[in-house]
C-alpha cells in the first residue's frame, strides 16, 4: 500500500480551488460596486429565483450553514434588500423575498457576473462546457 499522496491531482482540493478562485474573481464585481458578499449575493439570487423561501429552503439551495444565512439575511434586512413575513403554514418560519430594491440590485448584478462566467469559460468549446455541466451534475447526484 503506496502512502503517496499527490494533493494536486486529488479531485476535492482542485474543485475547492477552482470554486474559490471562481467565487472570488465574480464576487469582485459586486463587492466593490454595490457591498455585498459572497454569502449576501447567493441570498439574493436564490430569492430572486424562488421568492418566499425560508432559511431552511435557503440552506438547501444554497448550501450554506444556518449561521451564515441567518447572519446574510440580517444584513441585507438592514439593508431594506430583504424583507420576511410569518409563514402560514409553520410559525416558527419566516417567509423571505426580496423588496424592490433588492430585485433592482439583483437585475444590476446578473450582467456582470454573466459576463465574468462568461470570461472564465472562454477557454471552453460549447461542447466542453456542456459536458463539464453533465459532470458537475453527476457528481452532485451522487
Amino acid at each position: 500500500m503506496s502512502t503517496e499522496f499527490d494533493l494536486e491531482q486529488f479531485l476535492p482540493y482542485r474543485l475547492s480551488l477552482l470554486s474559490n478562485r471562481i467565487s472570488g474573481e465574480i464576487a469582485e464585481s459586486y463587492r466593490d460596486n454595490h457591498q455585498i458578499s459572497i454569502s449576501e449575493w447567493r441570498i439574493i439570487a436564490v430569492l430572486g429565483q424562488y421568492p418566499n423561501s425560508t432559511a431552511t429552503e435557503l440552506k438547501h439551495y444554497t448550501a450554506m450553514d444556518k449561521v451564515g444565512i441567518s447572519r446574510a439575511v440580517k444584513n441585507l434586512s438592514q439593508r431594506q434588500l430583504v424583507t420576511s413575513e410569518n409563514h402560514e403554514h409553520d410559525g416558527r418560519a419566516r417567509k423571505l423575498m426580496l423588496t424592490p430594491a433588492g430585485n433592482h440590485l439583483r437585475t444590476k448584478v446578473i450582467p456582470k457576473i454573466s459576463a465574468c462566467e462568461q470570461k472564465i469559460t472562454s477557454v471552453l468549446t460549447k461542447t466542453e462546457i456542456r459536458q463539464f455541466g453533465k459532470i458537475i451534475d453527476k457528481l452532485l447526484d451522487n
